[in-house]
Order: C-alpha cells, then structure tokens, then sequence
C-alpha cells in the first residue's frame, strides 16, 4: 500500500511539473503570435508609409513648379498643403523607423517560433522516458531554461527598441535580475 501511495504522489508531481511545462509553452506561442501580428503591423506602417512617401516627394515639386507656371490660389494652397503632408510623413517615417521595429519584431517573432518548437520537441522526448524522477527533473529544467530563453528573448527585443527611441548614450540596459542579485 505505501508503494502505490508513493507511486500515485510521483504521478502526480510528474503530472503537476507537466503541467506548468505546458503552460510555459502556451506562453512561448501566445507571445510568437502577439509579435508576429506587431510585426505584420510594422510592416504595414512601413510599406504604407514609404509608398505614400515616395509618390508625395514626386508629386510635391511637380505641383509646386505648376503652381508658379500657372498661378492661382487654389493651386497655391494645394502646393502648401501637399509639401507640408511630405514633410510631416517624413518626419514620422524617421521618428517611428517602422521598417527597423518590422525587422526586429519579425525576428523576435521567429525567435519565439523556434524556441516554442524546440521546446515542444524537448518535451516529447522527456515523455518518452520511463523513469518518474528523470521525467521530472528533465521537464523541470526543461520548463526552467524555456522560461530563461523567453525572458532573454524578450530583453533583447526590449533594448532593441529602447535603442531605436534613444541616443546611443542614452541607452538603459536591463539587466537580469539574477546577475545584478550576483553583481550586488
């Protein structure tokens, strides 16, 4: 009876340790999904931007040069308005750099792909293991490392953009929380 007692409280614990395994990596996919959507966004932003941006600066001098061939008021203002959407699309194309946060979005994204599959592929393997104490120690590292790899993805993706909105003096780093218990 104490056998079986001792074998159901191993099921479990390997059941429970499981368990959190696989909502790390339901985290792991939910936070691929969320940055593969922001990325399709950036991209958007930057391919619109860039388009309405490239036929604007064309099409801004054009007007202006009619403009002084042929004056009249309504061209005039047509002229002002149009120079002032070109410089005002310019502005926002450098100040929200849409095509780099495209970049580092979509290969934040990728990141998180991979790290889910692997993790999922780790995972069957440790299921595939016969002995309850292996299993769980494997998944409880494996949960452990996912956890740490998801972080660091994360951080990086995180002073990635911190650096795009800053100067490059001006740079905050984040720091892991276990290296600064160390440093500290």
């Amino acid at each position: 009876m104490n056998t079986q007692e001792d074998n159901s409280k191993k099921d479990s614990r390997v059941e429970e340790i499981v368990g959190i395994l696989d909502q790390t990596i339901g985290r792991i996919a939910d936070e691929a999904r969320s940055y593969g959507m922001r990325a399709a966004s950036e991209r958007r932003y930057h391919t619109g931007f860039g388009a309405a941006l490239a036929v604007l600066s064309v099409a801004a001098p054009t007007l202006v040069t009619y403009q002084t061939q042929n004056p009249g008021a309504l061209f005039q203002i047509i002229a002002i308005v149009l120079t002032a959407i070109v410089g005002a699309a310019g502005s926002l194309q450098a100040t929200f750099r849409w095509g780099d946060r495209f970049r580092r979005t979509s290969l934040t994204a990728l990141a998180l792909d991979e790290l889910e599959s692997t993790t999922r592929l780790e995972r069957l393997d440790i299921l595939h293991t016969r002995d309850d104490m292996t299993v769980y120690r494997r998944a409880f590292d494996l949960n452990e490392s996912a956890q740490r790899k998801l972080q660091r993805i994360i951080r990086r993706h995180i002073e990635g953009e911190v650096a795009i909105v800053t100067q490059e003096g001006d740079k905050p780093k984040l720091q892991d929380p276990k290296k600064k218990q160390e440093e500290g």
